[in-house]
């Protein structure tokens, strides 16, 4: 037996691993993270095996997505609605009421940025976070009937760009979309907006999301039936610890209540 006293160490840059861990429990051996796809266990052994017997103390160990030129591409294949339920930990996504979000079933970022990659390779379709929390199961369904004509093979330019132009033309239709966002959602000027017309009651604060405002909350705001206020995250919010954001925001709050009761 060899024994080697003050070894360098070793780091190991590994890519998406198959077989074990959250891709695999998630979504599946099926997909592309990155421009790579998951590495078997065995390959990794294999790998690392010969990572020990050199020299290197960084090194890494990925295997390369290679699309086939010839391959087609179908939403059979890689259909949006199973990749979506996968993701969700939903056996039938077909049972699901059509008109429920995204956002309601569960999604949370790194589901969002699974699906986003999906679409972004099988559709050409950029969204955002907030647009996919925003979709609902029927715009799936929207899409999935578009993309079940688009192919990789070597078609006409004509095809090609009646097949973005219709992908695009999908998302339009799909609530919250960027493009029919107004800009000042995108980056708010008001800290504290009333969400609903209710005068009475105990008055409600709301604190946005991740994304800095409470758009996306409006339609829970109408169902509401006491005042409720929304705290958005403007350029002037303080952003050196949560502790410091919460503390402002409650100082805020305290503010604009005591100016509407004064």
């Amino acid at each position: 037996m060899l024994l080697r006293w003050r070894a360098k160490g070793l780091a190991i840059q590994w890519g998406a691993i198959d077989d074990v861990g959250i891709i695999q429990d998630i979504i599946g051996s099926d997909v592309v993270i990155g421009g790579t796809i998951p590495q078997r266990i065995n390959s990794c052994l294999t790998v690392l095996d010969k990572f020990l017997q050199q020299n290197k103390p960084v090194v890494s160990s990925f295997v390369p997505y290679q699309p086939s030129e010839t391959t087609t591409q179908k939403a059979s294949k890689h259909s949006v609605l199973s990749t979506v339920g996968k993701m969700l930990g939903i056996k039938d996504m077909s049972a699901i009421n059509p008109e429920t979000s995204l956002g309601e079933l569960g999604m949370d970022s790194l589901m969002g940025v699974e699906l986003k990659k999906f679409l972004e390779r099988q559709f050409s379709l950029v969204l955002t976070i907030p647009e996919l929390r925003k979709m609902k199961v029927k715009d799936l369904k929207k899409l999935e009937g578009s993309g079940e004509e688009t192919k990789t093979t070597t078609t006409p330019e004509s095809k090609t760009k009646h097949t973005s132009e219709s992908n695009a033309m999908v998302a339009e239709k799909i609530p919250g979309h960027f493009s029919s966002l107004p800009s000042k959602q995108l980056v708010p000027s008001e800290t504290i907006i009333q969400m609903n017309s209710v005068k009475t009651g105990i008055p409600l604060f709301i604190v946005h999301p991740i994304e800095g405002t409470v758009a996306m909350l409006n339609s829970l705001a109408q169902l509401i039936n006491f005042p409720v206020y929304g705290i958005q995250c403007t350029p002037v919010a303080p952003s050196e610890t949560i502790e410091v954001l919460a503390a402002w925001y409650w100082k805020v709050s305290v503010l604009y209540l005591y100016g509407r009761v004064g």
